[in-house]
């Protein structure tokens, strides 16, 4: 059985202590629930998502056609982009997130949504870059089917890392 309580990850960052932790919820049967807190602030809870996954759901819904390429801003704990990847007009997913260490938790697979909900289909394996441009754009300069799903408070923080399905 599980701990009650583990911290998973700490990191000191520009933006202040970043914590990654898994805790068991005895008042729910005991479920595991996973915590995303900067500093002092919850950014994030497995316990409630919906909204992050609605995000995805919402701008996405109305694609027509196929071959779109999509960025997520922050990756979380990973539902706004495990969303996303539920879509099959999704050609391409980048997810632009300011903190390296969260890239390293999908990475490690040790957040829920990592290598198995975020990398769905084939042959969408990651691939990292070390800087991202603050203006995103598409794959094909030309493109006409590019759509931004914005999850984060504070895009002023780039350069950012990002992290790419193709």
């Amino acid at each position: 059985m599980n701990p009650l309580f583990e911290e998973l990850d700490f990191h000191n960052t520009p933006m202040g202590e970043l914590v990654l932790r898994r805790r068991r919820v005895m008042a729910l049967k005991g479920k595991i629930i996973y915590e995303v807190k900067l500093n002092d602030e919850y950014l994030m809870s497995s316990l409630f998502y919906a909204a992050e996954a609605a995000l995805a759901e919402t701008g996405l819904a109305r694609l027509e056609g196929g071959g779109w390429d999509v960025a997520v801003g922050g990756l979380g704990l990973g539902y706004t982009a495990a969303a996303a990847l539920e879509f099959e007009q999704v050609k391409r997913l980048v997810v632009i997130e300011a903190l390296e260490p969260v890239i390293d938790w999908h990475r490690q697979n040790l957040v829920p949504n990592g290598a198995v909900r975020c990398f769905p289909r084939q042959p969408r394996s990651p691939a990292f870059s070390d800087i991202f441009p603050q203006s995103w754009k598409p794959a094909h300069p030309d493109a006409k089917n590019y759509l931004s799903v914005a999850n984060t408070c504070q895009p002023s923080l780039l350069p950012a890392f990002s992290l790419s399905f193709c």
